[in-house]
């Protein structure tokens, strides 16, 4: 007697003795895509925060600037009248800081994302409440020296 053909020849795999099963196999499949996933995440993590330190130091370099701006005149000139140019510059240095701070805390969601433990996951809802304390803090501070100097009818430089 002729043995009957398959008409599914890929449904008649069966595992031998020993090797593993279709379930061990999906499960390191899993394993495997969810390290990829980890991988990848920390790579956007990682990718965030070099763009906030890249604004930090495009707005560091744009506040030396116009530092320097200030000082070469009045080391001409004497001392510079009216309203302190200081604070024009720390306010746009804040600017840069604030825009800065929101990468930071996407970079932080991002890791929390992937945290394996309620201690990580902890520890990162901290880091965000300080961040956007500090970046609420920092945007008042802005904003009521943005409306000391529009009373002052100052216009802010470029």
């Amino acid at each position: 007697a002729r043995p009957a053909r398959d008409r599914h020849p890929q449904r008649r795999y069966v595992c031998p003795p020993g090797a593993p099963g279709i379930a061990v196999a999906r499960q390191r499949r899993s394993r495997r895509l969810e390290t990829l996933l980890v991988e990848a995440v920390g790579w956007l993590s990682s990718a965030t925060e070099a763009i906030s330190a890249f604004i930090i130091g495009v707005g560091v370099a744009h506040a030396a600037g116009l530092t320097v701006a200030l000082v070469i005149p009045a080391m001409r000139n004497g001392p510079v009248r009216g309203l302190d140019p200081r604070e024009t510059i720390r306010l746009k240095l804040g600017r840069w800081l604030a825009l800065a701070l929101e990468f930071q805390l996407a970079a932080d969601i991002l890791k929390t994302a992937v945290a394996p433990t309620w201690d990580d996951v902890g520890k990162v809802a901290a880091i965000i409440v300080l961040r956007t304390m500090l970046n609420f803090f920092l945007a008042r501070e802005i904003a009521i020296a943005e409306r000391q100097l529009a009373e002052h009818a100052v216009s802010l430089p470029d």
